[in-house]
């Protein structure tokens, strides 16, 4: 049963019945109870004014969240179903009540480890960029997963396709393809690419490593993509 803990008021807040389960998730007795006012177990008394409001206007509320107070002042959270019902010919509210303060800590837990993994995809955002290199994963199947806006740049962005099929037209992978060796043995690897982009030719020096799940299994390959076509240049203009 979803809500377990069940109280009856009147609409000034002297309680009239609380079952043992409201008894035991407040702290209160049942005589303690009743030589107080509902009102006191709130942490903020406008909530319980503003919940008496909405009832006399719709006759119910549903999933209702509070912050109430507990007999030794604890604050906790609960989430209340309440009904304006007639008992004896009195106006009475019926409401049950289930405590959610652990919910309420795994939200707040969970939204603080959400913040922490935005900031640090910000900060790997960051880095990448400031690389200014191209970056390419690659998953096992050598299938272009992510290229960061520099690798975009450079080649266009072809996430989704096979790497040897967009740098080289092959249908299998290049021969000694850094990435593969990556995936082989798990250590950094490098290699060098002449590649024709509109027209011109380009040489590019790739960096391979690999990336590993939380096990250690090696998952996919991460590719760095540096244009070393100035530098190839030169080097070839001084053995001329």
């Amino acid at each position: 049963m979803l809500f377990r803990s069940i109280g009856i008021a009147d609409l000034e807040g002297n309680v009239l019945d609380a079952n043992l389960s409201m008894q035991e998730m407040t702290g209160f007795t049942l005589e303690e109870f009743r030589n107080i006012n509902v009102q006191a177990t709130y942490a903020d008394p406008d909530e319980r004014k503003l919940l008496i409001k909405t009832l006399k206007e719709t006759g119910r509320v549903r999933d209702w969240e509070v912050r109430l107070k507990r007999k030794d002042g604890t604050i906790y959270y609960a989430l209340l179903n309440a009904d304006l019902v007639e008992l004896c010919g009195q106006k009475v509210l019926l409401t049950t009540a289930r405590d959610i303060t652990e919910l309420k800590r795994a939200e707040k837990a969970l939204k603080a480890a959400m913040a922490k993994a935005e900031d640090e995809k910000n900060k790997s955002n960051a880095i990448i960029s400031a690389i200014g290199d191209g970056i390419i994963i690659q998953d096992t199947d050598y299938r272009i997963t992510y290229q960061n806006q520099i690798q975009n740049e450079l080649y266009g962005n072809h996430v989704g396709e096979y790497c040897y099929r967009v740098y080289e037209g092959r249908d299998t992978i290049c021969e000694g393809c850094p990435v593969e060796l990556s995936l082989r043995d798990g250590k950094v690897h490098r290699a060098e690419r002449s590649v024709a982009i509109e027209g011109e030719i380009k040489h590019f020096e790739l960096t391979s490593s690999p990336l590993r799940d939380s096990t250690g299994k090696i998952i996919a390959g991460i590719k760095v993509v540096r244009d070393i076509t100035e530098r190839k240049l030169a080097e070839e203009k001084i053995k001329r």
